[in-house]
């Protein structure tokens, strides 16, 4: 069982690793699905990969603080963040999807 400290240690170094593999992925879909990058729900889709990366930072910089009530601006802005790309995502599936049904009726 961790203790309370060690579980506090851990925290920023695990956002931390979270942030590099959300860029990571950015680079998995600019390599392997660049086909989907050509319209702009796609574009769309990828950019909030961005805000999710962004999110896991000011996380990683909010565990950091020695309290919660030092964190919490960063804590808010990092769920901001991932208020953004979901967001985005639902921007983006809306257009693929109506595109959809505008190529099906024509």
């Amino acid at each position: 069982m961790l203790t309370p400290e060690m579980a506090a240690a851990m925290l920023p170094p695990t956002f931390q690793i979270l942030t590099g593999l959300c860029f990571a992925l950015l680079l998995v879909v600019r390599f392997f699905a660049s086909r989907v990058l050509r319209p702009l729900w796609g574009k769309i889709i990828a950019f909030s990969v961005i805000f999710v990366a962004l999110g896991n930072f000011l996380f990683s910089q909010a565990t950091a603080k020695s309290s919660l009530s030092g964190g919490a601006e960063m804590f808010t802005l990092g769920g901001i963040s991932f208020f953004i790309a979901a967001v985005l995502v639902t921007v983006g599936l809306v257009i693929g999807a109506r595109s959809a049904d505008l190529v099906r009726a024509s």
